[in-house]
């Protein structure tokens, strides 16, 4: 019984080491690529982020600064 029991959990750690390795190979393939920024200029008067990405920062923010609030 200790013999079947000792295979037992070897087949289940086997089973879940590849379930797992698996798992990460796929997160790793779908994993968007880091977006780029250039650096602020202080002189070009553009915002880093789209403007939907800025509304949803002023949403969470509740800064409304540019829309006079």
């Amino acid at each position: 019984m200790k013999i079947f029991a000792h295979k037992l959990a070897l087949a289940t750690a086997v089973a879940l080491a590849a379930v797992l390795a698996a798992e990460a190979a796929y997160a790793q393939r779908n994993r968007a690529p880091p977006r780029r920024y250039e650096a602020q200029q202080p002189w070009s008067g553009g915002s880093r982020f789209t403007p939907e990405e800025q509304r949803i920062i002023d949403q969470i923010t509740a800064n409304d600064w540019r829309n006079g609030r």
